[in-house]
């Protein structure tokens, strides 16, 4: 157990309750009304019933290597699911990565906003709020999410759960219902919880899940020339 630093994830909640708050005044009321009430105020008030936390946002200060290591996570999460989905559907990569990042729909209006909200805001969002729900049950429940835990039952069946509740927020509150995509959003939950408990902190699975949202809105490609 580790002691949270206050400023390491107070900072970024502040910022996404006021990002989130202007993108439900300016471009998509429901959308921004969703990710402030659901993620960003509802993991602060969880994060105030848990303040031990096993798994926080950054425990070393460091932050170019978990870069790194989030842009492995992704491309180990593409090869991964280019040899699982043909088993339920013949589908091109350059397909399947559009698929795991645009699981969200798009925002109207701004592509400005519509690249900072889905690229920075979304991912810090919805990755905080799963790690620390998983936190959260796994003191309440005294569930082991070190790395120990990672061959133990319990660990993969609160991990699998709340992938499910994932999953489910993708068909209730965005309407997602095409089975590929439905699938990846289970993947990709269960790999960045799998990932958080790898390495004791969030920051790897938040720039997995930048990166691949990165790629939904273009600009990685615009960036560096690459086609999807």
């Amino acid at each position: 157990m580790v002691k949270l630093n206050n400023n390491s994830e107070a900072i970024p909640f502040i910022l996404a309750v006021l990002w989130f708050g202007f993108v439900s005044v300016n471009v998509n009321q429901l959308l921004g009304l969703i990710y402030l009430a659901v993620f960003t105020l509802g993991g602060m008030v969880i994060y105030k019933w848990d303040a031990i936390r096993t798994t926080p946002l950054d425990k070393n200060g460091k932050w170019f290597m978990p870069f790194v290591q989030g842009v492995f996570v992704y491309v180990g999460f593409v090869l991964i699911a280019s040899l699982l989905l043909p088993l339920f559907q013949k589908i091109p990569v350059g397909e399947l990565i559009q698929l795991i990042a645009t699981t969200t729909p798009a925002l109207a209006g701004s592509q400005i906003l519509n690249t900072i909200t889905f690229v920075i805001f979304v991912p810090f969002a919805e990755t905080i709020f799963f790690v620390i729900l998983m936190d959260f049950f796994a003191t309440k429940m005294n569930v082991d999410i070190s790395k120990r835990g990672l061959f133990k039952v319990g660990t993969w069946a609160l991990v699998i759960g709340l992938s499910f509740v994932f999953l489910l927020f993708h068909v209730t509150a965005k309407g997602v219902t095409n089975n590929v995509a439905l699938l990846l959003v289970f993947l990709m939950m269960f790999v960045t919880l799998m990932v958080t408990i790898f390495f004791g902190e969030s920051k790897q699975a938040i720039f997995f899940h930048m990166i691949a949202n990165a790629f939904g809105v273009g600009l990685l490609a615009t960036i560096t020339g690459v086609i999807v």
